[in-house]
């Protein structure tokens, strides 16, 4: 399924499928062949489209690009409002019978504060920004952090310890939304996996950051 080998291939980060009527086990960028992804009308490109009904290049935008699903990005630190933010993505989501893609990008110093600086404040306040909340029952692919352990130069070894113990206790969050009931599970993605724990893995691309490194 091209779309599945694209997210994970795409992803950079440790992603999880979370859904039901499966035992936990792990997968290699596999999903049903029936899934059909959430498009979530509130994108920046269906935006434009609808506000664009007069321009020349609409109806290529609109179907070559509005037309496929995206992630929706969780980038701005919003504690108070997480949690209803990621459920009105998965309940409009399941009233379609699609699977949304969820990208959580909060991690603290994120890109080692390049073109995409910004996030929590703090380790602690990332911790206590829980995406995995707002799941609900339904099935989900999250993305969580991508660049968070590709992009780790700008660290010290205390710093690099604190983001890899925080990015467990993440991975942790969404296993427990996963195990919430008795038909949920969770399914690691992953193309080239560095092991941590909880069952989380991370991947980066061989002519982005060396495989050594």
């Amino acid at each position: 399924m091209r779309i599945v080998r694209a997210l994970a291939a795409a992803a950079l980060a440790t992603t999880f499928l979370v859904g039901a009527g499966h035992a936990p086990r792990a997968a290699a960028g596999e999903l049903p062949s029936a899934t059909a992804f959430f498009n979530h009308p509130d994108s920046l490109v269906n935006k434009w489209v609808a506000a664009n009904s007069n321009d020349s290049r609409r109806a290529r935008i609109a179907s070559r690009i509005a037309s496929q699903p995206q992630g929706v990005w969780f980038s701005r630190y919003t504690p108070g409002t997480v949690t209803e933010d990621v459920r009105k993505v998965t309940s409009a989501a399941s009233a379609k019978g699609q699977v949304p893609v969820l990208v959580a990008y909060q991690l603290p110093n994120r890109d080692c504060g390049g073109a995409s600086t910004g996030g929590a404040p703090d380790l602690a306040s990332y911790d206590a920004w829980v995406l995995a909340a707002g799941l609900g029952s339904g099935p989900a692919v999250v993305i969580l952090e991508p660049d968070s352990i590709a992009l780790i130069s700008c660290l010290s070894p205390a710093e690099l310890s604190g983001r890899y113990a925080s990015l467990a206790r993440a991975g942790g969050h969404t296993d427990g939304a996963a195990r919430g009931g008795p038909d949920r599970h969770i399914r690691s993605i992953s193309v080239r996996s560095m092991s941590m724990s909880n069952g989380t893995v991370s991947f980066s691309r061989s002519w982005w950051i060396p495989v050594g490194t």
